[in-house]
């Protein structure tokens, strides 16, 4: 696979191809050739021509010149030179085409598929060059190709001239004669023919049963268009479908995300559950022989500290700006505002002063926590499209604000869809044509079903039928009520 990819350039240039796509497809068309096809009969002309590629382009032209009116030594060549002697390097296809007439063209490809070793390898090369004369514009070659040529190089290698209409449509379009191609559909086995009658109505060659350029000569009478007692559809696909289910899913979509955005609480501050206020209490408490309050060294003299200083120099370094990083973060009760549990952090901290530490604030959020209940409040529970349109769920620990699209979703979805005119219409049609065949006991009708049993009633002949409304039997002459 790998030396196939590594060939994709070199093949696409093999028969002067000027797209890459034509180089991929000619790469399939070529591939069996140009790894199987291998040893000739005549190796004095493959040794010709090796030699003549050594030598250059007019070389090339001057080897197909002596051979022209050989066309099974040239069918004989090693498929692999022939390809390297088309190279655009190597002056392309040109250098067949400038030394070789139409005919002599066509005799080539003749022998190349009617030899006696002709098999798929040899149709394979037949459709690629056919292919590379498509891309070339060689009318004069294409036009005059005999039609059995295609039909052998189908009976070959089956599939070939779909693979062939399916990258170069102009074959048949531009190249080859309706005639010749009507002539081809008779040499075809029916399989093949019927095949080809679809590649061909595809192209617009033939129009319906028959019609188009080749209708009247395949026999179907046509005058070119489409048949006459065909009703086109008119709508295949109602688009307002799509847009309802699209509409369908955003909702679905939004009323989980909503849920989970509503449920999923937001974390709580560590500094509040650590109960970093005592933290703070105890080192006012232990630290005030160590800086502020160390009144020993200021014996006998004017007092210049008090044993507040502590706690003041801690609340206004640490206390006052945790406190606005408590207001503006976290102000809200734990459990991100659905707890009653609370710190109390920011009113402690304002004013620290000696204490002990003891907490227990991550004890109780988790018992809180582990116990609370699924819906204990009604906008927690599993709501309804509209419920979740009227109300914003997502309430903590501040309430997000509405979304309008809710409402234009709802609306697009079971309010006034597009698509509700068009299936309410049908489907009322459906019952009306079809409510007297469920309705109860409505008997007084003919509507019955033969079961192709006969029976006799006093002595005459009755054929038994099944009456389609419940609650009713034939008897005989007609549907009566049980």
């Amino acid at each position: 696979m790998i030396e196939m990819m590594n060939m994709k350039h070199e093949i696409s240039s093999k028969y002067g191809l000027v797209s890459l796509r034509r180089g991929i497809m000619m790469m399939i068309v070529l591939l069996g050739a140009v790894f199987v096809f291998s040893g000739t009969s005549y190796a004095q002309t493959n040794a010709e021509l090796q030699a003549a590629i050594d030598k250059g382009p007019g070389a090339i032209k001057a080897f197909y010149t002596k051979y022209a009116d050989k066309p099974d030594n040239l069918a004989d060549l090693d498929v692999t030179l022939v390809s390297d002697s088309l190279r655009d390097e190597n002056g392309g296809l040109d250098n067949m085409l400038t030394t070789m007439s139409d005919k002599q063209v066509d005799d080539y490809m003749k022998a190349v598929v009617y030899g006696p070793s002709a098999d798929k390898v040899a149709a394979d090369f037949a459709s690629g060059l056919i292919y590379s004369l498509v891309d070339k514009g060689e009318d004069g070659v294409l036009k005059g190709l005999p039609p059995e040529v295609l039909a052998e190089i189908e009976k070959l290698s089956p599939g070939t001239l779909k693979l062939l209409t399916d990258n170069v449509p102009e074959l048949f379009t531009k190249f080859i004669d309706p005639k010749a191609v009507a002539d081809l559909l008779a040499k075809l086995d029916p399989k093949a023919a019927g095949e080809l009658k679809d590649l061909l109505t595809k192209f617009g060659l033939i129009g319906g049963a028959g019609g188009g350029v080749i209708g009247g000569l395949l026999g179907g009478g046509g005058g070119g268009g489409p048949l006459t007692g065909a009703t086109p559809i008119s709508k295949t696909c109602n688009s307002s479908i799509m847009t309802a289910m699209e509409s369908r899913a955003w909702l679905e979509a939004q009323r989980e995300i909503t849920i989970n955005q509503s449920l999923i609480v937001k974390p709580d501050s560590v500094l509040e559950y650590t109960c970093f206020d005592k933290m703070l209490g105890v080192l006012a408490e232990e630290a005030e022989n160590m800086f502020s309050e160390n009144t020993s060294v200021w014996k006998g003299s004017v007092a210049m500290v008090t044993n507040k200083d502590m706690d003041n120099a801690l609340t206004d370094l640490v206390g006052k700006s945790t406190k606005e990083y408590v207001d503006n973060n976290f102000s809200h009760k734990f459990l991100g505002g659905r707890s009653t549990l609370d710190s109390n952090i920011k009113a402690k901290i304002s004013a620290i002063a000696g204490s002990s530490y003891t907490c227990e604030h991550m004890q109780k959020v988790w018992d809180a926590a582990k116990c609370n209940n699924f819906a204990t409040d009604a906008k927690d529970g599993f709501l309804t499209f509209q419920q979740h349109a009227d109300n914003e769920v997502r309430r903590y620990p501040t309430a997000c604000g509405s979304d309008s699209r809710w409402k234009t979703n709802l609306d697009a979805v079971f309010k006034s869809p597009g698509w509700k005119t068009d299936v309410s219409t049908d489907m009322n049609t459906t019952y009306t044509n079809f409510k007297d065949y469920t309705a109860s006991a409505s008997c007084d009708n003919d509507r019955r079903i033969q079961t192709g049993i006969e029976f006799y009633v006093l002595g005459k002949s009755k054929k038994d039928s099944l009456c389609l409304n419940p609650g009713c039997y034939y008897d005989g002459s007609g549907c009566k009520a049980y």
